[in-house]
C-alpha cells in the first residue's frame, strides 16, 4: 500500500462540543490520499470516546491519547513524529475544513517547490458557527508575508498551515513556551532559515472564534511576543524607543478609542521613518515595505480626516 502523501495533524483537550464537525469535515473531503493523525491531550471531558468511534469507522484515523496533559506544542511534536506524508497539514479540533480545502492547498504545493509553508484565507464564525464574523485575509506573496511576520502580526494562520514534513526534521514547535505563540515562534525561526513562505488566496477553513478558545484565552501573552519581534525589528530600524511605543499602540496592542486615535496620529511620522531607513539599511524589499507602509498610513488618513471634520 502506498504512503499517504498528506498527514493531517489534530491535537484535541476538551473538545466533546466540537470535535465531531472537526473530524467529518476531514473524513469527507474531496481529496482522500490522507492519513488522519488526532492526539487526544489526556482531555478530562468525552472527546476521548468520541474520537474512538470515528477511528474504529475509518482506518486513514490513527488515534493516539497522552497519559498526562502535555500541552499543544508537545503533543503537535509527538503528531508529528507520527506522520508519513510528504506534507503535514494542520486542522484545530473546533475549525471546519472546507470540503476542497486539502486538494487545494495540495495543488498549490505541488505546484510550487519553492514554498516551504502556506496557509489560506479563511473565515471567522461565532461559538455556534451561524453567524459570520468577519473574513480573514492574510498577505500572499513570501515578502510582504515577512514584514507582516516583522513589524505587525502573525501573517499564516495557524489552523490552515501545510508544511512540508522534512522542514520538520531538525525545526519542531518550541515547546518552551508559555504565552501559546508556539506557531508565530516556528514561523520566525523558519523565516530566518530561509525558508519560503506563501499564502493561498482561497477561503478554506470556518474558524470558530469561542470565548473559551485558547487564542482568546492568551492573546494578551501572545501580544508579548509580537511586542518582542516588532520592537527588535524597528529597532534594527533605527526607530527610536519613544516613538516605538508609539507605533505599538497604534497597530499592535489593545487600548480604548482615544488611544488609538493618538498613537495612530503620531505613528505617522513613525511610519515614514521606517520607510527612510530601511532605504538606507536595506532590511526589507523597498517595494513591498511602500505598500506595507502605505497600507498602514491609509488608517492614519482617515483617522485624521474624520478628526478635522
Amino acid at each position: 500500500m502506498n504512503s499517504p502523501l498528506v498527514s493531517v495533524v489534530m491535537p484535541v483537550y476538551n473538545a466533546e462540543k466540537y470535535v465531531a464537525e472537526a473530524v467529518e469535515s476531514i473524513l469527507n473531503q474531496s481529496y482522500t490520499n490522507f492519513e488522519f493523525i488526532i492526539i487526544d491531550d489526556c482531555s478530562t471531558d468525552n472527546s476521548f470516546e468520541i474520537l474512538k468511534r470515528y477511528r474504529n469507522s475509518d482506518n486513514r484515523i490513527k488515534l493516539f491519547h497522552n497519559e498526562t496533559n502535555c500541552k499543544l506544542p508537545t503533543t503537535l511534536n509527538l503528531a508529528i513524529d507520527h506522520a508519513v506524508g510528504k506534507y503535514i497539514l494542520r486542522m484545530d479540533a473546533d475549525d471546519i475544513s472546507l470540503p476542497d480545502r486539502l486538494v487545494k492547498q495540495v495543488e498549490f504545493m505541488e505546484a510550487n517547490p519553492e514554498i516551504g509553508v502556506s496557509g489560506t484565507w479563511y473565515n471567522v464564525f461565532d461559538d455556534g458557527m451561524e453567524k459570520m464574523l468577519y473574513h480573514e485575509q492574510k498577505p500572499l506573496e513570501h515578502d510582504m508575508i515577512l514584514i507582516y511576520m516583522n513589524l505587525l502580526d502573525n501573517p499564516i494562520g495557524h489552523p490552515t498551515v501545510i508544511l512540508r514534513r522534512e522542514i520538520l526534521k531538525n525545526n519542531h514547535y518550541p515547546e518552551d513556551m508559555r504565552n501559546n505563540a508556539e506557531d508565530y515562534s516556528l514561523w520566525l525561526t523558519l523565516s530566518q532559515k530561509g525558508i519560503k513562505f506563501a499564502n493561498l488566496p482561497e477561503y478554506t477553513l470556518s474558524y470558530r472564534l469561542s470565548k473559551s478558545s485558547l487564542s482568546q484565552a492568551n492573546q494578551k501573552n501572545i501580544n508579548l511576543t509580537l511586542v518582542e519581534v516588532i520592537s527588535y525589528t524597528l529597532t534594527k530600524l533605527k526607530i527610536k524607543h519613544k516613538k516605538i511605543n508609539y507605533y505599538l499602540n497604534a497597530f499592535v496592542l489593545p487600548g480604548s478609542l482615544f488611544s488609538k486615535l493618538y498613537n495612530m496620529l503620531w505613528s505617522t511620522y513613525v511610519l515614514k521613518e521606517i520607510e527612510n531607513n530601511n532605504r538606507k539599511i536595506q532590511i526589507f524589499p523597498e517595494k513591498e515595505l511602500s505598500l506595507f507602509v502605505r497600507e498602514l498610513s491609509i488608517v492614519n488618513k482617515l483617522i485624521r480626516k474624520v478628526r478635522l471634520q
